[in-house]
């Protein structure tokens, strides 16, 4: 007995037809079975089985039945066809594979089976040509294409179907005629020359495409792209024709946009569009890619190139339009990932229409008018977002989201597309790539130095304040206990790029110092690891003497053990806690004694004897050092007694003696403790502006522990105070906010005219080492010289130049030459 797994004809069946097997589907019986045929019972294998069964699956059926002069527009479905099959594809398989053994009889079966495939086509081309001349030029376009597509799915789905059938003809055959490929290949290419070179159909076919094309063009891409690309062996007939009617039709666009006064902006958003939409058009008509890029040359020419507008008008357009139009960055409304778009006057370009900018300027050899321009935008946008002052609290926020978006235009809608490179903007290693993928990635690379550029000269354009307003906003991240770790290494991470765009690193450094100092000394730190961190960062980022912070920590360190080794040998003093760092002043800011020049100031004797004890104490250990209390920066806590309670409060020195002082008041009349602007002066010695600072913090703060009258924000000298009596507060240990956490704008200027006296230091010191060293120079090399010498600290002025030098000649240390006097000048050993 001969048995026939039916589990490999649908192995080989699934990757032609959908679903279930026909034979299956047919039968309702499940696919995977056994069938077993009797030898003796089956007869001898005959080739018109074969053929009929092919006739039976390629008849179309083209003319009715009624009227044998009408050919048939609808074809039967391909189940009309296997349901009249004289025995099952089971059988025809099976008998199939019999026949393959006998290779003369397999040629005789494929030439056969060729005719009937050649019949079949000229059944269908008939039908085609006689619908042509019946619809005549109404019937061109999308529906004679959709015409030719059902013809063409029909004879494909016909196809799979005898491929599968006839597959063992085919193995066997191959082996004595190579020049036969398969069963599909043999019906493809009678289907393409009887049908798609069909000379009575070519210039219906021709005429359709060209419609279709022209349709597309104008109204935008239509939804029978995708039919049209179905028709793959029909897209030949386009192709010599492609060149001219792309110039045609572009060289009417050109013609008709520029009679009709369109701004030439829009004129080139046009062109943009018809760019990008021309080349998926490309790829839908088969053209290859040397075709496509001679066709979209073609579209440049007739639109900007030499036969469009001006070169000098096309540099200016792509300038305006990233420069001149209005633009802003769209902070409030950002999307799930947290970013931005960019708005341009009236409406918005999304990043793919900035893809298609710099796709075009690369093609039409513009791309350093791409760079220049993109540029300026960048320093006009961040300008824009920097210039206005009362917006300086969000300032920082606003820029970080600006760089992001920055960060992705470069990187994906303005970056060329590099196999296998890294982005510009995060470069690694990449030690495998070819010459033309280091010359693309360059490109980016330049476009990044662009942007940062760019940026840079955006935060220029409000002086150092850039500068100050990073150092604030780190600041303020590293006080934060709320934010985790990780957040703040990415914000942290975040605003150190910001730093790398900042010119003036030195103003950077002296607010940080200022800051990182108050945080230390008030225990504001968020965290400890933070800190050093960060410190470790910035001197890597700006150098090893740039950053001071470690030195701080060490001598806060000192301090402490400094302290238990007083408490040893001290008992407390007046039951009270001391608590004494001792800074050394090389590693901190400058901090005035202000008290000096109060002439009624003294502490009181409960603060002043403590003091004096750890200083008798330190200077017996360290003889040769001198020990200065700074008073602004003391704290301490007072338990104060109010009606709703006892409270621990945690203030300044200058406030705790302000609230002390009502300790020694009579009680008024109606019960309250008063004391004027005048009286509190003469009984702390606290002086203007710190008394008024003082006072508005513990009046008109969040925390009133005493009552200003008049009520207002601001205090004056005629004003007076009374102690709270109504005070409540949720907690019994309360912090009162004390104005010396945060820069004054005193210190600020202050801060700002030390770095610029640093400044003419570091300029004196940069002009005496490269005098020492070349000896003679002349003004213009030491200019140069000594803007590349400071310039990772700050950028100097030429002016500023000028002065250091003209002090160096009055002082002595160059002079000039005698040959040349007014050009070189000599370094005076």
């Amino acid at each position: 007995m001969l048995s026939f797994q039916s589990t490999q004809f649908f192995a080989l069946g699934q990757n032609h037809l959908n679903g279930p097997s026909v034979a299956s589907a047919i039968s309702g019986k499940p696919a995977v079975r056994q069938v077993y045929l009797v030898a003796p019972a089956t007869p001898q294998p005959t080739p018109q089985l074969i053929l009929h069964s092919v006739s039976v699956i390629l008849s179309p059926q083209p003319f009715s039945p009624t009227d044998p002069s009408v050919p048939c527009t609808e074809h039967p479905p391909l189940s009309s066809a296997l349901s009249r099959l004289p025995r099952s594809l089971q059988s025809i398989y099976a008998l199939s594979s019999q026949l393959a053994k006998d290779a003369e009889n397999v040629r005789t079966i494929v030439d056969k089976v060729q005719l009937e495939l050649e019949k079949s086509a000229s059944d269908i081309a008939k039908t085609l040509v006689h619908t042509a001349r019946e619809q005549g030029l109404a019937g061109r376009g999308l529906s004679w294409l959709e015409q030719i597509e059902r013809a063409w799915s029909w004879w494909k789905a016909r196809i799979d179907v005898l491929s599968l059938m006839l597959s063992p003809l085919a193995r066997s055959i191959r082996h004595s005629h190579p020049e036969i490929k398969s069963i599909r290949d043999l019906a493809q290419t009678t289907f393409h020359q009887l049908v798609f070179l069909n000379q009575s159909l070519q210039a219906t076919s021709l005429a359709s495409l060209t419609l279709w094309i022209e349709q597309d063009r104008q109204a935008g891409p239509l939804d029978s792209r995708a039919l049209v690309a179905s028709l793959t062996p029909l897209h030949f007939l386009i192709h010599p024709t492609i060149y001219a009617l792309t110039q045609a039709h572009y060289q009417s666009l050109h013609n008709k946009l520029f009679q009709a006064s369109v701004p030439v902006l829009d004129f080139l958003t046009q062109t943009f569009r018809s760019v990008h939409s021309e080349s998926t058009l490309y790829q839908i008509l088969s053209l290859s890619q040397e075709q496509a890029s001679e066709l979209e040359r073609v579209v440049l020419d007739e639109m900007i190139g030499q036969n469009g507008i001006a070169e000098q008008t096309v540099e200016r357009c792509l300038a305006e339009w990233i420069i001149i139009r209005p633009f802003e960055v769209i902070l409030d409304e950002k999307d799930a990932a947290g970013t931005g778009t960019v708005r341009w006057g009236e409406g918005q370009v999304e990043e793919e229409g900035l893809e298609i900018l710099s796709s075009l300027t690369r093609k039409v050899g513009k791309e350093s008018t791409l760079r220049t321009a993109i540029g300026k935008w960048v320093a006009l946008m961040v300008a824009e977002l920097i210039k206005d002052a009362s917006k300086d609290s969000t300032t920082i926020t606003t820029l970080l989201t600006a760089r992001a978006l920055l960060e992705r235009l470069v990187s994906q809608s303005l970056a060329i597309r590099v196999p296998s490179c890294p982005s510009p903007l995060n470069p690694t290693e990449n030690p495998i790539r070819t010459e033309e993928q280091a010359v693309l990635l360059e490109r980016d690379k330049s476009l990044a130095d662009s942007v940062r550029s760019g940026f840079e000269r955006g935060l220029q354009t409000r002086g150092a304040r850039g500068a100050e307003l990073i150092a604030k906003a780190m600041d303020n991240l590293l006080r934060s206990r709320s934010t985790s770790s990780d957040e703040l290494e990415k914000d942290l991470d975040d605003l150190l790029d910001l730093v790398r765009s900042v010119r003036d690193k030195d103003v950077f450094k002296a607010f940080y110092v200022n800051a990182l100092a108050k945080r230390l000394l008030l225990g504001k730190s968020a965290s400890d690891d933070a800190e050093l961190g960060m410190i470790s960062r910035l001197k890597k980022e700006l150098g090893e003497d740039f950053i001071t912070g470690d030195g701080m920590l060490a001598d806060l360190n000192l301090s402490t053990e400094l302290m238990k080794s007083y408490r040893i040998k001290h008992d407390p003093v007046d039951d009270s806690d001391l608590s004494v760092a001792v800074l050394s002043s090389a590693n901190w800011p400058t901090y005035p004694a202000v008290t000096e020049a109060w002439k009624a100031f003294v502490l009181p004797s409960f603060l002043a004897h403590p003091l004096e004890s750890f200083k008798q104490f330190y200077t017996q250990s360290h003889q040769s050092r001198l020990l200065d209390y700074r008073y602004q920066l003391f704290s301490m806590t007072l338990k104060a007694s109010f009606p709703s309670g006892t409270k621990e409060l945690n203030v300044s020195l200058f406030q705790g003696l302000v609230l002390l002082a009502f300790n020694q008041v009579d009680i008024t009349p109606d019960g309250h403790s008063k004391l004027s602007w005048e009286e509190i002066m003469e009984k702390t010695g606290i002086e203007e502006p710190e008394l008024s600072r003082t006072l508005q913090s513990l009046a008109c703060g969040r925390v009133r522990v005493l009552t200003k009258h008049p009520t207002g924000k601001d205090v004056l000298r005629t004003d007076s105070f009374t102690f709270n009596e109504k005070f409540t507060h949720p907690r019994v240990k309360i912090k009162i906010n004390q104005v010396q956490q945060n820069q004054t704008v005193e210190e600020d200027v202050q801060t700002e005219n030390r770095v610029m006296h640093d400044r003419s230091h570091l300029l004196d010191a940069a002009i005496v080492r490269i005098m020492k060293s070349k000896k003679v120079c002349t003004w213009v090399e030491l200019t140069n010289l000594c803007v590349d010498a400071v310039r990772n600290k700050f950028p100097p002025e030429p002016k500023a130049i000028k002065h250091q030098i003209e002090s160096l000649l009055e002082r002595e240390y160059l002079a000039r030459d005698d040959d040349d006097p007014m050009r070189v000048l000599r370094y005076l050993a």
